[in-house]
């Protein structure tokens, strides 16, 4: 699987790659601070005050944060509908055409494959 052979396959490693980075970029900070709270736990019990005040700084670098994360998904998403498998793929030598046929009967596999050239 991380040795394609291929463009096609090529493309679809670097989307695992880049699907498991943005997904680690969101779960590897929220497992962090589970286990650094704890110690905060025992202090949730008393009241909370907190002492400071509207900050444009930290607002600035939270939006900006989100920005980045939700475009780094839009441009995933475009490059995974781009792999289309309904879209011919460009090469200089002559299509084949492959027709498949399945049965699966009573657990019993049946899979017969025609190969012609056009």
């Amino acid at each position: 699987m991380l040795d394609p052979k291929g463009q096609i396959g090529v493309q679809e490693k670097e989307l695992i790659i880049t699907a498991t980075i943005l997904m680690l970029l969101v779960v590897v900070p929220v497992i962090f601070m589970t286990f650094t709270s704890r110690g905060n736990i025992v202090k949730a019990v008393e009241a909370y005050e907190p002492k400071w005040s509207h900050s444009t700084k930290i607002e600035a670098v939270v939006w900006i944060i989100q920005y980045h994360y939700r475009d780094s998904w839009c441009n995933y998403l475009q490059s995974t509908h781009a792999l289309n498998p309904y879209k011919p793929i460009e090469s200089e030598e002559e299509a084949i055409t492959v027709e498949v046929v399945s049965l699966n009967w009573n657990g019993c596999s049946f899979t017969q494959i025609l190969v012609s050239r056009r």
